[in-house]
């Protein structure tokens, strides 16, 4: 067989070969360089990513202090307006309406710019109701009342003044079924008993009156639960009467001044 004769590279063919593997190392280099600048591009939107994750939270933070801010602010207005409207929080259950108009217009302003600042607050809304009914607006409380349960229907103390509220207007039924929903949630049971007995009383139900104050009085003298031991001695003082008359004609001689029903400023 005859051996294939080597050839000897000629200038053009090494030529040839030197710019071939220029053009790969050139195209080596221009991947490699590309490749450190996709990564330089990545790191800078990673660094990108990371500030805006962290002006988001910086926001979210100044955010939270806005709303701790404004709560706090629609609190001490509502703390303002139940003490011009006539309450002392934490040391009665028991309140009577102020009678100076210069304090209850006080009261509405405070109010109302509570509810300005926080249209959904429960118990502005029933702060509201109050209002009007001390300055004898008994349809507009009813409403206020009914939006403050809408907004909270767990708030045993809103159906109970709502029952009273009602009560006055002769609306016994639905007062009834609010006491009712009162007493299912856990509202003041002394509280609630008694307003169901006079209601009940004026209905001419003696006997089922008779039977919601006896167990009033079970109640407290048992262990007036809710009760500071003010209210519990007024309550005594009125259920120590000779007769379930005498106690509906003492609650009826208060009721306009002094209602029995859970304070709002209260727990």
């Amino acid at each position: 067989m005859a051996k294939k004769q080597k050839t000897e590279p000629t200038k053009e063919s090494l030529g040839k070969l030197v710019r071939e593997w220029t053009g790969i190392a050139f195209g080596l280099v221009g991947t490699l360089l590309a490749l450190a600048g996709f990564d330089r591009a990545g790191e800078a939107d990673q660094r990108a990513i990371k500030a805006d994750k962290r002006a988001i939270a910086a926001e979210q933070r100044a955010l939270a202090n806005q709303l701790r801010t404004e709560q706090i602010l629609t609190e001490q207005l509502l703390a303002e307006a139940w003490d011009l409207l006539g309450g002392r929080p934490g040391t009665t259950i028991l309140y009577s309406f102020s009678e100076s108009p210069e304090d209850l217009e006080l009261a509405r302003r405070r109010i109302k710019e509570a509810l300005a600042r926080d249209p959904k607050n429960a118990k502005a809304h029933r702060y509201q109701a109050i209002y009007e009914e001390a300055v004898s607006d008994p349809q507009r409380a009813l409403d206020s009342y009914l939006q403050s349960i809408r907004l909270d229907p767990t708030a045993s103390s809103t159906h109970l003044n709502y029952g009273i509220a009602l009560t006055e207007l002769g609306r016994s039924e639905e007062a009834l079924a609010a006491f009712k929903e009162a007493s299912n949630l856990g509202g003041n049971r002394i509280v609630t008993l008694i307003n169901v007995g006079v209601l009940l009383w004026d209905q001419g139900h003696k006997e089922q009156a008779a039977v919601a104050f006896a167990e009033a009085t079970r109640l407290l003298e048992k262990k007036p639960i809710g009760l500071t031991p003010r209210d519990a001695n007024k309550i005594r003082e009125m259920m120590e009467s000779d007769s379930y008359e005498r106690i509906r004609e003492t609650w009826r001689a208060r009721g306009l001044r002094l209602r029995m029903r859970r304070s709002p400023g209260g727990p």
